[in-house]
């Protein structure tokens, strides 16, 4: 009796180790979708705000200023809301080298149209891009997990498939406009 229940004590043990391992991770997968919504707000507030300054809002009164209003409430909210969450959940190694997705995202979104004037990223502007967002497939491969520790299986989790899925579109998307002069 004593040996059966030292054999069940291990087993219950590796499967509360596992669930935590697996709460870490949708944690994680979480927290990096977070992130991925934060910089795209970022990106769409720096646009917003950049075209209050083209359009002819510059003559406006500050409170008459909507776009301006606008983008500077996507950085807010991202700031005081976005932000405070992700860097409770997942650790600064993995945050911090996101930021690039900020600019991935404005060049996505000024080559697009969509709140400026569209602005067509050169090849070599589109080619940085491209690293930054392969960068960031790397760093959630096979950076540290949380405890310091780089990953020992250096599998693609969710969050960097979702990374790598995001550098084909972009790519794919680049590669659909149509160019001009090079």
């Amino acid at each position: 009796f004593i040996q059966r229940a030292r054999r069940g004590a291990p087993s219950r043990h590796i499967d509360t180790v596992r669930s935590q391992t697996d709460m870490v991770t949708d944690q994680h997968t979480l927290g990096i979708c977070l992130i991925m919504l934060g910089c795209l707000m970022s990106a769409a507030g720096m646009l917003f705000m950049k075209q209050s300054s083209v359009a002819y809002e510059h003559t406006l009164k500050p409170w008459q200023r909507w776009r301006f209003g606008i983008g500077l409430l996507l950085l807010v909210v991202n700031a005081a809301a976005v932000d405070v969450v992700v860097y409770g959940i997942v650790p600064l190694s993995i945050i911090a080298p996101f930021a690039g997705m900020t600019i991935v995202f404005t060049t996505l979104l000024s080559a697009a149209g969509v709140i400026t004037e569209r602005q067509l990223p050169s090849r070599r502007g589109a080619a940085g891009t491209l690293l930054v967002v392969a960068g960031l497939a790397c760093v959630s491969s096979f950076g540290p997990r949380g405890d310091g520790r780089a990953a020992s299986d250096p599998s693609l989790s969710p969050a960097a498939l979702s990374l790598v899925c995001a550098a084909l579109s972009f790519g794919s998307a680049w590669l659909s406009l149509p160019r001009g002069s090079p």
